[in-house]
Order: structure tokens, then C-alpha cells, then sequence
């Protein structure tokens, strides 16, 4: 793995990030952001634009030392008013045991197939003592997986919601239906 050098990720637009009143690059007043991947090269890559763009960000994954996470995650929380945290992280490192409340503005960069995995993220956030409205903005690419693996959790969300409820709506399930669920 070679170091990141300034033009080499000029493919990755910051603009993404946009999402009509939600631009992470114009908030006022400060507010804290939480930006979730499955990818860490993702991360990596948003990290080392936005910082082109003068932007500070903090980045949490599985593959930091506890003392680096416990560090990333104090100065998250503890960062002053004056300032608008933005906090990277790893959808897989961001979704138990968190409390993220200093924090309202979520971006989901890529869906992940099992939708439990993104609510518990985004929860983080919804917390007591969350004095903010919380906005999440999911992002998926049109005419790719992603579209494929948002149908996927709709599906998944539609199985649970038969079960729990015990409405007899998964006897309308095809054989085919299955099959795309146990897909991917």
C-alpha cells in the first residue's frame, strides 16, 4: 500500500455529501456529523478529500487500537460548539455500545444488506439527551447493487414485520421471493 499523494483522488467528489439544506460543507450553526461506510478505504478516501477542502474530520474503524478509539471518540464528543465535528466511521465499528448524540446530521454511504446493521448505527445518535432533530440521508447509486441490496432489506423488514405481527402476510411469499432473500 502506497501513501495517498495530492491528485490521487481527485475521482472522489465531496459532493455526495450534499443533500439539499444538508451540506456537510455549509452548517451553520455547527453540528455534528456522522459519515457511516462499510468501507474503510471509503472513509480513507472522503477523509482525505474533505480535508483538501479544509474540513476536520476524526475516522473510526475496527483496525484502531483501543486507546485510538477511546481518543477519536473523546474528542468527538468533547469537541467545543464553536466547532462542527465530523466523525468517519465504519459501519461495522459504529454500531454497538456508542452513544453519538453530539451528533444530528447521518450519512449512510452505501447500504448494507441486513437493515438492522444501519438502524443500530444510525441509533446511535438517537439517544437521551438528543436535544436535536436527527436527519439521516441514505445514499444509493442508481442501477447497481446498491439498488438490489435496498430491495433485499425491504424484503427482510417485510419478513420481520410478518412475523412479529403474525398477520399471516408471508403466505404471500413466492418460492422466488425466498430465493432472493437467501441471495447475495
Amino acid at each position: 500500500v502506497s501513501p495517498l499523494r495530492d491528485g490521487d483522488c481527485d475521482i472522489l467528489d465531496v459532493s455526495p455529501l450534499r443533500d439539499g439544506d444538508c451540506d456537510i460543507l455549509d452548517v451553520s450553526p455547527p453540528e455534528g456529523w456522522l459519515v457511516f461506510s462499510c468501507f474503510v478505504s471509503l472513509l480513507e478516501l472522503c477523509q482525505y478529500r474533505l480535508h483538501k477542502a479544509g474540513i476536520t474530520t476524526l475516522i473510526l474503524h475496527g483496525e484502531l487500537s483501543l486507546p485510538l478509539r477511546s481518543k477519536v471518540m473523546k474528542t468527538f464528543i468533547e469537541s467545543p460548539a464553536d466547532t462542527c465535528p465530523l466523525l468517519l466511521i465504519s459501519l461495522m465499528s459504529g454500531g454497538e455500545g456508542l452513544n453519538l448524540q453530539a451528533a444530528n446530521h447521518i450519512f449512510l454511504l452505501d447500504p448494507w444488506w441486513n437493515p438492522a446493521v444501519e438502524q443500530q448505527a444510525t441509533q446511535r445518535a438517537h439517544r437521551l439527551g438528543q436535544s436535536k432533530r436527527v436527519q439521516v440521508v441514505k445514499m444509493v447509486t442508481k442501477d447497481t447493487i446498491e439498488e438490489r441490496i435496498v430491495a433485499l432489506q425491504d424484503k427482510k423488514r417485510a419478513v420481520c414485520r410478518g412475523i412479529i405481527d403474525g398477520d399471516g402476510s408471508l403466505e404471500g411469499l413466492s418460492l422466488e421471493d425466498i430465493r432472493f432473500l437467501f441471495q447475495l
